[in-house]
């Protein structure tokens, strides 16, 4: 395992100087300020930790908080930083210098109201923080917002290497700030001053109140960006899919609904759409679109025997190359779904069988970037790999991670389909290789 060198603006905050923590924290409150938090503790911790597509480049957000010294005590300041490093030349026990850039200050949970992804070419992080959306350029760490002032940014995709596609709401207005103008924008991330033109524009349509812009949303793009499936209106709407590229929008589904999650094929080629009749409490309608052609045809019936009672939530996309959706139930655990011709595997409960799983129940299954596999949720050291007939089965445990040392511990991890990456909470970045049979990754030099 190669050295990584800690960058200055990342280093967990020292513990010998409440002065130090504050005025990284709180640069400028007053001295009564300062006495009433002198028992204040500092705490800091990796999230969101992601592999970039080339798998040479890792990036994080490192996160340093100020609380007081009490069980669910409320955070009085907190710092985001965006860390990215070369995980190349530490795979290749080469010596690397991880860099950052501050991102967000402010009183509140910022892990939860950030999103970020990398560029398909891995040259740009796409951060989605505060309803702004900005880019994050990698060689020379230049971070520029590209959504617009007036506009609340709710959702994203990347569409091509330099052009970002997202939803946002404008002039939210009304008592309860619960009507706006609803955009979808095509972006290009080298033109900056250029207003994209508006793929489609709805005006004063019904937002929903909350979230980190002011309004949750419900959109759901397509791995590729070209195509975005939403409710048209809440509480009471319908679902309409749009294609960036054409402007053009079909509404389909039951009226009166209210979306239960939407799952995407990696191609684009399929989506399972899910939904619930506001007037009839239980009534689940799950249809399976072709965005190509706008054909639906409608699986409630095999859906709802299944999945009885409360939907799983379906996954936004699928493993590369795969044939399945996934649902996560709460009495089934993980599934993989099947939809011509309707099929549900409950993989999960298998796995949990088979392995010995611990709990009371099946675990939630998630996608990986290895062609045709899957990996379980939990904590880090209990995850798995499998394929979806369980042939291989391959225990994804840290064995780096020191349970009984809070430092050492794994903070954040990621799988990239041949490696374990996982940042502890001192800062350092462990990286370990991970054997799945048969072909499962192609990385660029190996």
């Amino acid at each position: 395992m190669g050295c990584l060198t800690r960058p200055a603006a990342c280093t967990t905050i020292p513990g010998s100087r409440f002065g130090d923590r504050l005025s990284r924290l709180l640069p400028c409150v007053g001295l009564v300020i300062c006495a009433c938090v002198a028992g204040c503790v500092s705490f800091s911790h990796p999230t969101s930790l992601m592999v970039a597509p080339d798998h040479e480049t890792i990036a994080y957000l490192w996160i340093d908080s100020l609380e007081l010294p009490m069980v669910d005590s409320p955070r009085l300041a907190q710092t985001a930083k965006v860390v990215w490093s070369s995980i190349g030349a530490l795979d290749r026990k080469k010596s690397t210098t991880a860099r950052a850039v501050l991102l967000q200050q402010g009183g509140h949970d910022l892990a939860t109201l950030i999103g970020m992804s990398f560029s398909p070419d891995s040259r740009h992080i796409a951060i989605l923080s505060g309803a702004r959306l900005s880019v994050l350029r990698l060689d020379d760490g230049r971070l520029r917002q590209i959504s617009f002032a007036d506009e609340l940014v709710t959702s994203y995709a990347w569409h091509g290497d330099n052009e970002i596609v997202y939803a946002a709401y404008a002039n939210v207005r009304g008592k309860h700030r619960d009507t706006a103008d609803r955009i979808f924008r095509r972006q290009s991330i080298n033109e900056f001053a250029k207003a994209g033109v508006p793929a489609f524009r709805e005006d004063g349509v019904t937002a929903r109140p909350g979230g980190s812009a002011g309004i949750e949303t419900d959109e759901y793009f397509s791995p590729s960006g070209r195509y975005v499936v939403y409710m048209d209106h809440w509480p009471r709407g319908r679902f309409r899919c749009l294609d960036i590229t054409t402007g053009q929008a079909v509404s389909f589904g039951q009226s009166d609904a209210h979306t239960e999650g939407v799952a995407w094929m990696p191609d684009d080629s399929l989506a399972l759409c899910v939904s619930e009749d506001n007037r009839s409490k239980g009534h689940i309608q799950a249809l399976l679109l072709e965005p190509r052609t706008g054909k639906v045809e409608d699986l409630s019936g095999p859906f709802a025997q299944d999945f009885p009672g409360f939907p799983p939530q379906v996954e936004p996309t699928t493993t590369p190359a795969g044939q399945f959706f996934i649902a996560n139930s709460l009495d089934r655990g993980g599934c993989l779904v099947r939809p011509r011709p309707w099929e549900v595997l409950p993989v999960a409960r298998k796995l949990q069988r088979e392995c010995g799983l611990g709990g009371d129940r099946a675990p939630w299954i998630y996608p990986s970037p290895a062609a045709r596999w899957f990996v379980t949720g939990g904590s880090p050291g209990d995850r798995w790999a499998f394929t979806h007939d369980l042939r291989n089965v391959v225990a994804l445990g840290n064995s780096e991670r020191d349970a009984t040392n809070p430092k050492t511990s794994a903070g954040a991890w990621a799988f990239d389909g041949g490696r374990i990456v996982t940042v502890d909470y001192s800062n350092h970045i462990s990286i370990r290789a991970v054997d799945l049979p048969g072909p499962a990754l192609s990385r660029p030099g190996v």
